[in-house]
Order: structure tokens, then sequence, then C-alpha cells
């Protein structure tokens, strides 16, 4: 089996394995995890990530120099002679 396949199906192991902890968490069958940060934790995270994102876009935004304008030449016209 490949590198590639094999961390594939490792991706896939443990997608599958973070959904399962994460509903045990979200309906509390997990004793010692307050089920309550199982939505506030990604929320917190999403939000933080979207204002990242726009806090970014502001600094691109400030930061970054107009491009120069460049005018078209006029071409020499040839006379016919």
């Amino acid at each position: 089996m490949s590198s590639v396949k094999l961390l594939g199906a490792a991706l896939m192991l443990f997608a599958a394995m973070g959904a399962v902890v994460y509903s045990l968490w979200f309906f509390d069958l997990i004793p010692g995890l307050d089920s309550e940060l199982a939505v506030r934790l990604p929320v917190l995270l999403i939000t933080l990530f979207i204002f990242l994102i726009i806090g970014w876009l502001g600094y691109v935004m400030a930061t970054t120099t107009r491009p120069a304008v460049i005018k078209p030449q006029k071409q020499a016209t040839q006379s016919k002679e």
C-alpha cells in the first residue's frame, strides 16, 4: 500500500473516530466533559476564525499600495509613399 493511500486511510479513521467522540460528548455520554462545551467551543473557534479572516483582509487592504496605472503608448504612424 502506498504512503498516500495509507495516509488517506488514517485520515478516514481519524474522522470517523472524531465524529463518534464528538457525538458522545455532544449528548453528554462522556463523564467529566460538559456537553455545553461541545457547542460553545466550536462556535467560539468558528467566530475567531471569521474575525481572523476579516482582520487579515483589513491588514492587506491597509498595507497594499495601489498598482501603478500604465498608460498606453501611442504608436508611431508610418506614412505611405
